[in-house]
């Protein structure tokens, strides 16, 4: 076995300047040769995307029943069949500012945040899978099927980076394999997620409490939700701080807890509720 140096732009310009000062002895064309092979080299180099690291939302789906169709219908049916599945449920995924990281068997791994991030990743790939679930349930009845999904979101840190050798473009990390651990463990036909994800669409979406969930390579047990659906009467609860860590509103705290009291009545009855404009009183401030 032998070991290969990688090769690094410093490499290459090392090497084209050997070969520069052996021209005399190598020959022109061969140098030229050489050296033209070189600044191929060091050009593909210069557009490779450097590792950064981001917070993202990451989403796999997968399609099950996809086995049984296969041994009742013709290869090429069943190829077709799939492609068209999947157009739809990309389409589901693109029109939310996903982007599709790449095809897996019978399942799909798409990540928002990876180019722009935006304060409602997590809110966009959550109302994408509630989308690809729709248009699963419109495919399953035009076409008579018995198929279904099950999704996973996390949301969190991860590397961005080339990998392989085609260098493609992927997000690596513990927030990776987490998606993909909730979707394996998801009942069939629904979106599960991480509080982690939670956490930024709470009042946004209704969800189920689901047991702890034991992860592999996780050192504790995760808290996830099952997503059911949007709320009729949908609220964003700001995200900002640390969350669990409260600060007390400086000589307006009776004012707080009333307009707190009132958001939670207005809430519970569906109805809308009026206040008194609170007076200014330059002794308080």
């Amino acid at each position: 076995m032998t070991n290969e140096t990688p090769q690094t732009a410093d490499n290459i310009q090392q090497a084209i300047a050997r070969l520069e000062a052996q021209r005399a002895l190598l020959g022109d064309a061969t140098v030229d040769a050489a050296i033209s092979a070189l600044n191929k080299q060091l050009a593909a180099l210069s557009q490779q995307t450097p590792p950064q690291r981001k917070q993202i939302t990451v989403l796999f789906a997968d399609v099950s029943g996809y086995t049984a169709l296969s041994g009742n219908m013709d290869a090429e049916d069943v190829t077709e069949l799939m492609n068209s599945l999947w157009q739809r449920l990309d389409g589901a995924i693109l029109s939310y500012n996903g982007r599709i990281d790449k095809h897996i068997g019978d399942g799909v791994m798409a990540v928002w945040g990876t180019t722009t991030a935006r304060e409602d990743d997590p809110e966009q790939a959550i109302l994408a899978a509630l989308a690809m679930q729709s248009e699963l349930a419109d495919f399953r009845q035009h076409y008579d099927i018995d198929i279904a999904m099950r999704i996973g979101i996390n949301t969190g840190l991860a590397l961005l980076a080339e990998v392989g050798t085609l260098g493609e473009y992927t997000a690596i990390g513990s927030t990776v394999n987490v998606a993909s651990r909730l979707e394996q463990a998801a009942p069939v036909g629904s979106i599960l997620i991480a509080h982690d994800t939670y956490q930024h669409i709470r009042g946004i979406f209704s969800v189920t409490t689901q047991p702890p969930l034991t992860v592999k390579g996780v050192s504790t047990p995760l808290q996830t939700y099952v997503v059911t659906g949007l709320k009729q009467r949908a609220f964003r609860l700001g995200t900002r701080g640390i969350e669990g860590v409260v600060t007390r509103t400086i000589g307006r705290q009776a004012e707080m807890d009333q307009l707190q009291q009132a958001l939670e009545t207005a809430v519970a009855q569906q109805m809308t509720h009026l206040l008194p404009a609170f007076g200014f009183d330059p002794a308080r401030q």
